[in-house]
């Protein structure tokens, strides 16, 4: 009996370890499960991410293609609409030309038609073809100065025996600003002015400049056909041309095309303006603020607005005090002679400074950071003279109190130049 007992304890015992030994078996298994689980989980998460980063970038691709694309669409289309701008103006100005030729050929037809009208016809004929030289020689003359005054250089001039003879136009038209003045000095002529009046005094010192007499010009177009049995009646706008363009000057400037308002600013004050019935100020003034935008355009646009300056001074405009301190501080530069990679510097900058004094706003326009900033390019580029004879007329003529640091930059050009330590 004990031994049964015994053994049924015993097998009792064995079937609670079986138990028990399953019973881990099964918590291994699901824990094997539940972690291969987990780490299927954690792969597809994985994928997920990866999978949305990559759709990430790609989106990040796209756009950044896209704008790129849009910016590459904008730049053509502003240069097509540039283009077409260009080509409009040649066919324009191509139209003018023929409508005056087409003009010019009827009136001759009519003539020609009039029997007792020979001489006349051989007299007409003449003033047709010498006109057209004239404005032949005329605009080669203007193409070829104005070619002339943008390569000017800033350059210093030697002198030769204290002074060199100016033998042709050109060389009058190289001369910056402070060149101009002293040559002007040398010839006991007179040094103020803008850089017009200085070039002027020195072709008519020269025997270059000749000012036509109005009163010899020959008898008006009416005096010639009053002897005649024919009336010409020109019943049109005579401002109609004057008019349009002024209108579109306006329309470049408010689209920020600065080279092309200037084009037709020129064209405007060389063709249609006359002392009776100048170019508007506003006109002036519109140009003149698209030229400032962006520093002068980079300084390129530092020549077009000291002519306009000088234009403005010599109609009677006076020049808005913000613009005027604006054109002379974006034309100085940290190149050579105070230049932007050439264009501007210290020349431009004493012209521009001369057309406002000779403008009806006069110099009290001018605050002490314009006048600084010129004192201090002149003193770095050597030339203490006129930095000394500006810095002076700051102080006791228009009662300027610059910073000690323009003191400084006259010091330190004094302390360079030869013979001027005291």
């Amino acid at each position: 009996r004990l031994d049964a007992e015994e053994k049924a304890k015993i097998l009792k015992e064995q079937e609670e370890s079986d138990a028990s030994l399953a019973a881990e078996k099964r918590a291994l298994a699901i824990l094997e499960e539940s972690e291969r689980i987990e780490a299927g989980n954690e792969a597809s998460r994985l994928d997920a991410e990866e999978k949305q980063r990559g759709r990430e970038t790609e989106k990040n691709q796209r756009y950044i293609l896209k704008q790129k694309l849009a910016f590459e669409t904008e730049a053509v289309a502003k240069r097509r609409i540039e283009d077409s701008d260009r080509i409009a103006e040649i066919l324009k100005e191509q139209e003018e030309s023929d409508a005056s030729l087409a003009a010019e050929k009827r009136a001759l037809a009519i003539l020609e038609k009039n029997k007792d009208g020979s001489l006349l016809i051989a007299r007409l004929k003449a003033e047709i073809e010498e006109s057209n030289q004239r404005s032949v020689m005329v605009s080669s003359f203007a193409l070829d100065s104005e070619a002339i005054v943008e390569d000017t250089s800033t350059e210093e001039v030697g002198q030769s025996d204290g002074e060199r003879r100016l033998v042709d136009y050109a060389s009058v038209q190289s001369l910056p600003f402070r060149q101009l003045r002293k040559e002007c000095e040398i010839r006991s002529l007179e040094v103020i002015g803008n850089t017009a009046s200085l070039r002027r005094r020195l072709l008519e010192h020269a025997g270059h400049y000749v000012v036509k007499d109005k009163n010899n010009e020959g008898p008006s177009d009416s005096e010639k056909f009053a002897s005649e049995d024919i009336n010409f009646v020109d019943e049109s706008d005579h401002d109609f041309d004057f008019k349009a363009l002024v209108t579109e000057v306006k329309e470049k400037s408010m689209r920020g095309h600065w080279k092309a308002a200037i084009r037709k600013l020129k064209k405007l004050s060389s063709r249609f303006a006359t002392f009776e019935r100048p170019v508007p100020e506003e006109t002036y003034v519109s140009v003149l603020e698209v030229c400032l935008a962006n520093r002068l355009q980079g300084a390129r646009a530092a020549e077009p607005a000291r002519k306009i300056l000088e234009q403005m001074a010599e109609v009677g405009y006076a020049i808005p005090a913000a613009m005027g301190n604006q054109c002379i501080l974006n034309c100085l530069g940290n190149g050579p002679g105070a230049t932007h990679d050439g264009c501007g510097g210290i020349d431009t900058a004493l012209a521009m400074l001369a057309a406002i004094e000779g403008s009806p706003s006069g110099l009290k326009i001018i605050n002490e950071d314009t006048f600084g900033a010129i004192v201090t390019a002149l003193g770095r580029d050597g030339d203490f003279e006129e930095a000394r004879t500006l810095l002076r007329s700051m102080v006791v003529d228009h009662s300027v109190t610059p910073p000690l640091s323009v003191f400084s930059d006259v010091a330190h050009a004094a302390a360079r130049a030869e013979n001027m330590g005291e």
